[in-house]
């Protein structure tokens, strides 16, 4: 567990000079080099991608750990059924307006849906705990059915994990670095879907608020403006409704085109060396695990099923999740999840690693974000301790995801803070 006490720490004045001396030995980009390969799970390029990890894990001196598992992938059909509900709350909203003269009991039902999109994004994180834990069951009962020959493999979808410990168990503190090594591409950038988003969200506010000031006007001075304005606002439901159907549809299909480079070779690169320069070091408060994660873009599976086969003590572990690192500058680190709600991250590192930017000058800011998008959400809504270091990107889950859009001085600067924070933090600790 992290010590508060660190936050009083004074940060070495030689610490610049110390980082810099072993980072000059350090080379993440050349893993990135050798993984500019699409990387789908279930793919050969997976498989090749894992092969890769292990091989340097080996030559690097450690013992990974190999851990498969299997998962049926989600029905592409199952996305529909977000766009066609969508369809038929518009169908009936503009009906009800027009032909059935604002039925009360049709108006509040209508009303339901943004009074529960308002509900989710404050219980989002209960959401994702109950889908999650169900994933984790499912894994559960493929993996008991495949142990007892009740299952056909060739209907699911097989990928692995693979893990190094170093550091005894039995150690005071225990320290986890999380990244995946799958990609994923969509039909629509991420660009795109942002623009769709603010679009679609936008003119789903005003439609609504347009429908509730009609059903109010109505119900008191029975007065339907929208009668009046139903082609301008039958539009503006019509544009909303495309937009948000589009997204839901991209999902459908699937593609491996994206290299994945920054999504996140990034973080598997800055794992493998991190764990080069911990091999050489004395661990004796510590266990420090690294995870490389696959089935991640599917539905966070591998980080899922390695926190279902694993217990954990809450007061000892630290998960720290590099994700995503290598386009838009700053570094940011994650304050918490969730803008409304406010469910924060573990508060030392982000202010040892915002100690260690500053003597190190390097840029960087926090952040907050909508949900748990990384493979330390299984922990984070289990109530363990948890980070995130992130960048911005326009490129991720697309073909444009590769080692020519990657910007190499983010990927450096990330391993000279862990580094540093690992010096000062851990190692001087141990």
């Amino acid at each position: 567990m992290i010590n508060q006490d660190d936050n009083k720490k004074q940060i070495s004045s030689d610490l610049p000079e110390t980082v810099n001396n072993i980072c000059s030995n350090l080379n993440p980009i050349q893993h990135l080099e050798n993984l500019d390969y699409p990387r789908l799970t279930g793919s050969d390029g997976e498989m090749k991608a894992s092969k890769y990890i292990f091989d340097t894990l080996k030559s690097n001196g450690h013992e990974p750990e190999i851990q498969e598992f299997y998962f049926k992938k989600a029905k592409s059909l199952m996305n529909l059924l977000a766009p066609a509900a969508l369809i038929c709350w518009g169908l009936l909203s503009i009906l009800n307006v027009i032909i059935f003269d604002n039925f009360i009991l049709i108006s509040i039902i209508i009303l339901l849906l943004p009074v529960g999109i308002i509900f989710v994004i404050l219980k989002f994180d209960v959401l994702m705990k109950f889908i999650f834990k169900n994933t984790r069951k499912k894994m559960s009962v493929i993996k008991e059915m495949i142990e007892n020959d009740r299952i056909n493999k060739e209907e699911l979808t097989k990928s692995r994990n693979i893990i190094v410990n170093i550091g005894s168990k039995n150690s005071k503190n225990h320290l986890m670095f999380t990244a995946h090594y799958d990609s994923i591409s969509l039909k629509l950038s991420m660009k795109t879907i942002k623009i769709f988003s603010m679009i679609g969200g936008g003119g789903l506010i005003l439609y609504c608020l347009i429908y509730l000031i009609n059903f109010i006007t109505d119900l008191i001075f029975h007065i339907n403006f929208i009668i009046s304005w139903y082609f301008l606002i039958l539009i503006i439901l019509i544009i909303s409704l495309v937009a948000f159907s589009t997204i839901f549809l991209a999902r459908m299909f699937k593609t491996n085109e994206s290299h994945g480079i920054i999504d996140d070779g990034t973080g598997v690169a800055i794992l493998l060396e991190l764990s080069k320069f911990l091999q050489v070091q004395v661990l004796q408060d510590y266990q420090i695990t690294f995870c490389f994660f696959s089935g991640e873009e599917l539905g966070l599976y591998g980080s899922g099923y390695y926190f279902s086969q694993k217990e954990h003590d809450k007061n000892k572990l630290q998960v720290i999740s590099i994700d995503m690192i290598g386009e838009k500058s700053p570094i940011t680190y994650i304050k918490g999840i969730n803008p409304m709600k406010k469910i924060l991250m573990e508060p030392n590192f982000n202010n040892n690693i915002k100690k260690i930017a500053d003597i190190l000058h390097i840029k960087i800011k926090d952040g907050f974000f909508l949900y748990p998008g990384s493979d330390f959400a299984h922990w984070l809504l289990n109530e363990y301790k948890t980070n995130w270091l992130i960048n911005g990107s326009d490129f991720i889950h697309s073909k444009n995801d590769n080692i020519q859009n990657l910007n190499q001085k983010l990927v450096i600067d990330s391993l000279k803070l862990l580094v540093g924070y690992l010096i000062e933090f851990i190692l001087n600790k141990s």
